[in-house]
């Protein structure tokens, strides 16, 4: 009769998760006594049995039932921590999903630098080269103010030339020889 309904029970348990994919209730709740149970041969027989063997029969059956009873809860427990295994796989696909956006989204503005940095680079290398151009250009022109200002002063005018321009004296000439007499 125990096994009977133990068996019961286990087919109860799985119709109603697999239906429902919700546990069922306790067992100590499926198992208690039904209504009106008939009596099967053995459960007759066990009637009959000397109080020793009856003893041990109850026995078997509240270990049977412990047994059960354990089983079920250790099916729940593994039920609970399924499920919280399921949700914690949720929020980490919802968590990798919006890292991805928060990731496309980072990419798309590094591109976005990319050129600008790019266009940046170009406007600093044609300043670069605008500005060697312009510091050439002024030093030519400084050459040639002063080459034009030095063409038109005269050899009076300008002090510097007029020495660099004499012609060479003679050492004698500066300095007399003795008068002979």
């Amino acid at each position: 009769l125990t096994k009977k309904l133990e068996k019961e029970h286990l087919e109860q348990w799985r119709v109603h998760s697999s239906e429902t994919g919700q546990l069922p209730p306790s067992p100590r709740i499926a198992l208690s006594p039904s209504p009106a149970p008939t009596l099967s041969p053995r459960s007759s027989a066990l009637l009959l049995l000397p109080s020793n063997d009856l003893d041990h029969e109850n026995s078997d059956v509240q270990r049977t039932h412990l047994l059960v009873n354990h089983l079920a809860q250790e099916i729940d427990k593994l039920g609970e921590q399924q499920e919280q295994y399921r949700r914690d796989c949720e929020k980490q696909q919802e968590e990798n999903e919006r890292l991805r956006e928060e990731l496309g989204r980072l990419q798309l503005d590094n591109s976005g630098l990319l050129h600008r940095i790019a266009r940046e680079r170009e406007i600093r290398e044609a300043a670069q080269s605008e500005k060697a151009r312009l510091e050439t250009e002024r030093e030519l022109d400084s050459e040639r103010a002063f080459n034009s200002a030095s063409s038109r002063s005269t050899p009076a005018s300008s002090p510097m030339l007029t020495a660099t321009m004499a012609p060479a004296l003679s050492p004698r000439l500066i300095m007399p020889a003795p008068l002979l007499s």
